[in-house]
């Protein structure tokens, strides 16, 4: 092939991608992180909810986890939940870890509705 032909050639190939590129656009940018999602920390059931149920009913704490705060603490401290932060986010607390594991153990939810309730 002389450098001509393979000018040519290269020439083809860009011009068969511009159209590709075209064709299928930029795409929308997804959303990483829900904006509900980033209020959890301030608003999520972990540390509105439970907090409250411990303190003024703690029958209904033990009834949504299936263990009363004082075991959920101990349990806390001898599991080792590791978190781990990433440039992208922030990683979970292993308080939330724990209580999301509690309540799919206790209710045998799908994950898809346990991610409404911390």
């Amino acid at each position: 092939m002389s450098s001509e032909q393979i000018e040519i050639a290269i020439i083809q190939i860009i011009e068969e991608l511009l159209v590709i590129k075209r064709k299928y656009g930029a795409r929308e940018k997804r959303i990483w992180v829900k904006k509900w999602i980033k209020r959890r920390n301030q608003f999520g059931a972990s540390n509105t909810l439970l907090k409250e149920l411990a303190v003024e009913d703690p029958k209904s704490y033990f009834n949504c986890l299936r263990i009363n705060e004082e075991m959920f603490n101990t349990l806390l401290e001898k599991v080792r939940i590791q978190k781990q932060e990433t440039m992208m986010r922030c990683a979970l607390p292993p308080k939330l870890k724990l209580e999301v594991m509690l309540r799919y153990l206790a209710t045998g939810d799908f994950f898809k509705t346990l991610q409404y309730i911390c």
